[in-house]
């Protein structure tokens, strides 16, 4: 097993920023279709709020453009798939048949470890202080992070990182989420689950690749049966 030292985690974290940052606007297009599959009302709208939160969330981890200029390169991954906004509209199996057609998915691969990290925060949030310290945050963090990896409640123990738990700290101080307030449980419980509908919009784009991947073996072995017959 391969480990890095506490004192490398700062370079490597660059380096996996860096080359994620090339597959970031993919990677939330991928998320926002999943998350408006059955979204009521105006789904398209649906689906750029989505994405524009998506970039509001990661926004501590990973460098943006300006909002117009995401919104741009958005359309422009969108522009692939012929008349996508009717699609969208339609809901459903048309947006599940976007996603089959979209080569590769890899939201999962790139993004998911990062939610990870900002759930398992939210979830000590949910019992902790108004005023918790960021250093108490991170050890509670940890504790729940490693319980997690062990049962098998996330992927794999990258998330449980003391780099992305202090970004993941970030995002929940940007929610105002570490103020005393007198809704400041329900709105820590709201925050949660939020996440947590995110990591199932994560779940369905890898159901999908599964699928996908499982047609493309037994479509290929079919054809060897072909080529085998006829020789």
């Amino acid at each position: 097993m391969w480990r890095i030292a506490p004192e490398h985690e700062h370079a490597a974290a660059f380096y996996r920023n860096s080359v994620i940052h090339a597959f970031l606007e993919t990677s939330i297009v991928e998320l926002a279709l999943a998350h408006v599959r059955h979204a009521d009302g105006d789904r398209v709208a649906a689906f750029w709020s989505q994405a524009m939160r998506l970039r509001d969330l990661l926004k501590f981890d990973f460098y943006f453009a300006d909002s117009a200029t995401f919104r741009g390169n958005i359309a422009e991954e969108m522009a692939w798939h012929q008349d996508w906004e009717a699609h969208v509209a339609a809901g459903g199996d048309e947006i599940d048949a976007i996603l089959y057609a979209k080569r590769p998915l890899i939201s999962d691969a790139m993004l998911r470890l990062f939610f990870e990290a900002y759930e398992i925060v939210a979830d000590v949030l949910r019992d902790a202080p108004a005023d918790i310290g960021a250093k108490e945050l991170t050890q509670l963090a940890l504790g729940v992070g490693r319980q997690y990896v062990a049962q098998g409640r996330v992927r794999s123990s990258e998330p449980v990182s003391t780099l992305l738990f202090a970004t993941a700290r970030q995002v929940a101080a940007d929610q105002h989420l570490l103020e005393p307030g007198p809704d400041l449980a329900e709105r820590r419980t709201a925050f949660r689950q939020e996440l947590r509908d995110i990591l199932r919009d994560f779940n369905h784009v890898e159901q999908i690749a599964r699928s996908r991947f499982i047609a493309r073996e037994i479509e290929a072995r079919q054809a060897r049966q072909v080529d085998s017959q006829a020789r």
